[in-house]
């Protein structure tokens, strides 16, 4: 079913094609919690009175 613009939906990949290496993960989970950390980092060094 195409939307106004003429774009489909984006077809899902089958998990026999899905192909993640270990360093993939490492990237992943490191970017999805970057900013998480730098603002636990920043509560803790606040607490401390710095």
């Amino acid at each position: 079913m195409a939307t106004k613009n003429g774009l489909g939906r984006v077809p899902a990949i089958p998990m026999a094609n899905r192909h993640m290496s270990y360093w993939d993960m490492f990237a992943t989970w490191v970017g999805a919690n970057a900013n998480n950390g730098t603002w636990y980092i920043g509560g803790v060094i606040a607490a401390c009175g710095s």
